[in-house]
This record gives C-alpha cells, sequence and structure tokens, in this order.
C-alpha cells in the first residue's frame, strides 16, 4: 500500500472497511468467503492452505466471541437461572455481570407445593439483586481482563448447557414486582 497510488490506497481501505464489517456484525460476506477458500483448497488437496484458512477462522470466531462477550458483560443483566440435577434437585443461580451471586440447590420434595418454592425464590431473588453501594460499585466502571474471563465461563454454560434463565430488569427488583417475577419464574 505505501509504494502504491491511490488505487492501492483504495483496494486497503475496502479490505479494512469489509473486516470491521465482519467484527462488527454488518456484514457475514468475508467469512463466507474465508469459509469457501477453505473447502477449495481442501477439494484441490492444498491441506497447508486448507489449514491457513480454518486457524483463520477460528480466529475470527475467536474475536466474535469475545466481543459477544464483552457486551454481555456491558450490559451488567441481572440472570436467573435454573438447572434440573434430578427429579428431585434444582440448582438455581443468581448472576450479576460476571459474579454468580447465589448458588443454590434446591430439594423439591422438601416444598409443600410449587406455589411456596416461586414465593421463597422470588423473596431470595428481590434481597439478592437490590442495588447496594459495594455491589453497585463492583459492578460498574470498565471491565477487566479477569471479568471477561469470569463472564466468558457464565457466557459459555448459558449457551450450551441445559439449563434455563432469564433477564431480570432492574425496573421489576426496584418496584418489587413480585407478580413479574414470579411469573417469570413459573414459565423458566
Amino acid at each position: 500500500m505505501c509504494a502504491g497510488g491511490e488505487a492501492e490506497v483504495k483496494e486497503y481501505n475496502e479490505i479494512l472497511d469489509r473486516i470491521i464489517s465482519l467484527l462488527d456484525g454488518t456484514d457475514r460476506g468475508l467469512y463466507t468467503e474465508m469459509v469457501k477458500r477453505m473447502q477449495d483448497a481442501a477439494e484441490r488437496f492444498d491441506f497447508e492452505a486448507a489449514a491457513k484458512y480454518r486457524d483463520q477462522l477460528d480466529t475470527v470466531n475467536y474475536l466474535l466471541n469475545k466481543e459477544k462477550v464483552i457486551g454481555f458483560t456491558e450490559e451488567n443483566r441481572n440472570i436467573v437461572i435454573t438447572e434440573k440435577l434430578d427429579d428431585n434437585t434444582v440448582k438455581l443461580f443468581l448472576v450479576k455481570r460476571n459474579r454468580v451471586l447465589i448458588s443454590k440447590k434446591i430439594n423439591l420434595q422438601v416444598h409443600p407445593s410449587p406455589e411456596v418454592l416461586i414465593k421463597e425464590q422470588t423473596e431470595l431473588i428481590l434481597s439478592c439483586f437490590r442495588e447496594d453501594p459495594e455491589t453497585a460499585a463492583a459492578c460498574s466502571g470498565d471491565i477487566t481482563r479477569d471479568e471477561i474471563d469470569e463472564a466468558q465461563i457464565i457466557y459459555s454454560y448459558l449457551q450450551g448447557s441445559s439449563c434455563n434463565y432469564f433477564h431480570l430488569p432492574q425496573e421489576w427488583i426496584d418496584s418489587q414486582d413480585i407478580a413479574g417475577i414470579e411469573e417469570a419464574l413459573i414459565n423458566l
């Protein structure tokens, strides 16, 4: 580019625009091209070139996933997660940003009714997600590398496991919307 003229600079800028579009999610054309080039190289038995494209695709996937995790962390969501461990046991997680605030096993046989269980979970959710100065300070500001790593674990768990979850709006907590929380838990 440096030794070239106006045409080379224009081509260079177009390539950068395509890379930026790929990374910000507005155009997957470059990704599709890379997959096609990898497949074409493999069909020609040019396995070195195919491996190069595969490695580049892995890098792009890694970057795209990191971007999702950073966005996930920045949103600072209240997440309620349940996972059925067996017929009688459910695990409840309450997560804020990248922090697991509560991790609790619940024995379903101990509770007299599903309604009582929902009410207990609602009270726990309201008490746990209430904003206090310490939690607010810990969940604000710039995201550190450690937070990204921790959020990656949570994000991967939500995407890949058999858990159920929902994002609890802060307004529901602030307004003590018991009915909304209970309905979300029932539908979970």
